[in-house]
């Protein structure tokens, strides 16, 4: 169990709120909401906890084996309590393991990076179908429903299980990112949020395809059931409306124009932010950051090897070490092109990323309903997108051209690649901005838009071994070879990957399926801004404009690389 004689546990027990276990009619009176004072190792290793859970739960349901089935020795620990084998399609089945796989791959990072000792400690966790059906219970003002509501029964109930603790990581990371110190530190801490954004935005596509359904063996369906249990998290939370269901009134919705809810964000579609004692309330079920349950019935642990026999993650010291990554590179350098970043402001680099956020901002909506923002001169056409497909086929063109805009595949493909050129750029720049509240903004956009980028990956996954109209070749066949495209153009390694990889590319070597895409940790690729260019401008050269951008990027920073030449 978590130790009350670390100093900083002991100062959350100060600070935190009182309140008793919450029922349906409990209110939760104004609760602090500010994070706990504490180093950037302490809130990383804080975060590992969340970071055990969701690979246990994620492995347990989708193949029913645990972390050291898949890293022998990383975690140490009691076994999950009620961990169960969920009933799922075989392709719902591979996408919830892969997440899982993920996870691990984050956690065997820190350790390399000597944040924690391996085997880490893991807390006593409780994955129970009894133990999500208590919130459940609470959601519907019920003392149990008829029959007990069992996660581990069908796709939608454990999908909303998964996707509401997958939103506690995505949310914590939002609120860390900015205030761990460090270059190193800060990019690994950037590129795991990164990835558990596009986790989350994996298993909220996944519950959004059942949106509508009832979920069984009651009368209520899957959007009803993600409404009510975020707002017990809510109220548990007791700071605010940061969970959000999958349909929204207006207001809530992105720019107060869709009740459509797969990204959920606060007013300027920026990833909520969530501290620790939010998360601790939420998860142990009891609306109070002193009093265990619910997933975690002793409380957070942490690495007794690292600290000192101090058994809590939050709360003990931690030595600041170096951090050591490495990167998946291509058998071949591509002319050896310059792969660093360019020196430049915070402010540039914000200014240089938003090039890409007009574009895809003015890419959806004009596909999608016929409207803009009236940005720089872009080039949104059929014909630009089917050069990259060319390319990747090796022919002068396709018969009949290659047109984005014919069906859902192929228009989600090009989205699916803007989108993850953005994420990527982030990842790179995240940790280079200056200022808590510049690098909070940045970091909050990133995440969103990781997130954003598990629903494309996800919607593309779902005809992955379909044929697109009207060639012979599948969505499998043409991810593949226009990230060999893209990879080419950008000529800094293997950063853009398909939908099915080789075995020696999947998350932890186990896995051909790849929807979150990530480096052999599983930490999200970063591009730096002549990567970037080389790829958008289709020419593979940051000083010669064309492709999605003829007249080139606007800002300071562009116009830095075409007076240096830096190609």
């Amino acid at each position: 169990m978590a130790n009350p004689s670390c100093l900083s546990y002991a100062f959350l027990l100060l600070v935190a709120f009182q309140s008793t276990m919450i029922n349906a009619n409990t209110v939760i009176h104004t609760p602090q909401c500010r994070p706990v004072a504490a180093s950037s190792n302490e809130k990383i290793i804080f975060s590992v906890n969340l970071l055990l859970y969701q690979a246990q739960f994620l492995l347990h349901a989708s193949i029913g084996v645990g972390i050291n089935d898949i890293s022998p020795g990383l975690v140490q620990g009691p076994a999950p309590i009620g961990a169960t084998t969920a009933n799922f399609s075989n392709s719902v089945r591979r996408v919830i393991e892969e997440v899982g796989l993920v996870t691990v791959g984050h956690l065997r990072a820190l350790v390399q990076a000597e944040i924690l000792d391996a085997p880490i400690t893991s807390p006593l966790i409780d994955v129970s179908a009894e133990a999500y059906a208590a919130f459940v219970n609470v959601a519907f003002n019920v003392t149990t429903l008829t029959p007990p509501f069992n996660i581990y029964a069908n796709t939608p109930s454990f999908v909303a299980a998964a996707k509401g603790f997958s939103t506690f990581i995505q949310q914590y990371y939002a609120g860390i990112i900015p205030s761990i110190v460090g270059n190193d530190l800060q990019q690994l801490v950037t590129r795991i949020g990164l990835s558990q954004a596009a986790g989350l935005g994996v298993l909220r596509t996944l519950l959004n395809d059942v949106i509508n359904s009832t979920v069984q063996p009651y009368t209520f369906t899957a959007a009803e059931l993600s409404n009510r249990t975020s707002e017990v998290v809510n109220r548990l939370g007791g700071c605010g409306v940061k969970a959000e269901g999958l349909i929204v009134p207006l207001q809530l919705g992105a720019e107060n124009r869709t009740t459509s809810n797969v990204v959920p964000a606060d007013v300027n579609s920026l990833a909520y932010v969530r501290s620790e004692r939010e998360i601790l309330r939420m998860v142990f079920g009891t609306g109070n950051a002193t009093m265990p349950g619910g997933l975690y019935p002793g409380g957070f642990m942490g690495n007794s090897n690292k600290m000192a026999n101090r058994s809590c993650l939050l709360y003990a010291f931690v030595l600041l070490v170096a951090f050591q990554s490495s990167m998946i590179m291509a058998n071949t350098v591509l002319h050896t092109p310059q792969c660093r970043p360019v020196a430049a402001s915070s402010r540039d680099k914000i200014l240089f990323s938003i090039n890409l956020l007009i574009y895809k901002a003015e890419f959806f909506l004009r596909a999608s309903v016929g409207v803009g923002i009236n940005g720089p001169q872009l080039d949104l056409s059929a014909q630009v997108f089917a050069g990259f497909v060319n390319l990747g086929f090796n022919v002068s063109t396709l018969s009949p051209p290659f047109n984005i805009y014919a069906n859902t595949p192929s228009f989600v493909l090009a989205a699916e690649a803007i989108s993850a050129f953005t994420v990527q750029y982030y990842a790179g720049i995240i940790p280079l901005i200056v200022g808590d509240e510049q690098r909070q903004v940045v970091a909050g956009i990133g995440l969103n838009e990781a997130a954003a980028f598990g629903v494309l990956r996800t919607i593309l996954n779902d005809g992955v071994n379909s044929t697109v109209p009207p060639y012979t070749f599948t969505m499998a066949e043409l991810t593949n070879r226009t990230s060999e495209v893209v990879n080419r153009l950008g000529g800094c390694g293997v950063k853009d990957e398909g939908l099915i990889v080789p075995f020696q590319l999947g998350a932890e070597n186990r896995t051909t399926s790849n929807v979150v895409p990530g480096d052999v940790n599983s930490l999200a690729h970063v591009r730096f801004e002549r990567e970037i260019l080389r790829i958008v401008f289709g020419t593979g050269n940051a000083t010669m404009p064309g492709g999605l951008y003829p007249d080139g990027f606007t800002g300071a920073l562009y116009q830095l690389i075409l007076n240096l030449n830096l190609s």
